[in-house]
């Protein structure tokens, strides 16, 4: 189901961009959907990407005090702060941990 919904929201960006232009807030709004998606299938950095593609739009395009770009800039923060937690997991998962002076030390 997720590949169905990345397929319709690439599609809508493209129809988007031919008939808005690549500067109009539907094309920010249909990178924020395609994050959305990376998000729900685990893909973090992808969805970082296309977070600050929708990011940058709405900066560009509605000013840095818009509540659409601040909500932007927070799931992004979000994004990022998840993808943070899925790499220390995976490296406690590999026997990286930290020492009682907060030094990354290998496990024995």
């Amino acid at each position: 189901e997720y590949d169905e919904a990345m397929e319709i929201f690439q599609d809508l960006l493209r129809m988007k961009c031919v008939s808005l232009g690549s500067n109009h807030p539907d094309i920010a709004y249909a990178h924020k959907c395609i994050g959305n998606v990376h998000v729900k299938q685990g893909e973090m950095v992808n969805a970082i990407t296309q977070y600050k593609h929708a990011y940058d739009m709405y900066h560009r395009i509605l000013g840095d005090d818009h509540e659409t770009t601040k909500s932007m800039k927070n799931n992004m923060a979000a994004v990022r702060q998840n993808l943070m937690i899925q790499q220390r997991a995976q490296e406690r998962r590999e026997g990286v941990g930290y020492d009682d002076r907060r030094r990354y030390k290998r496990r024995k």
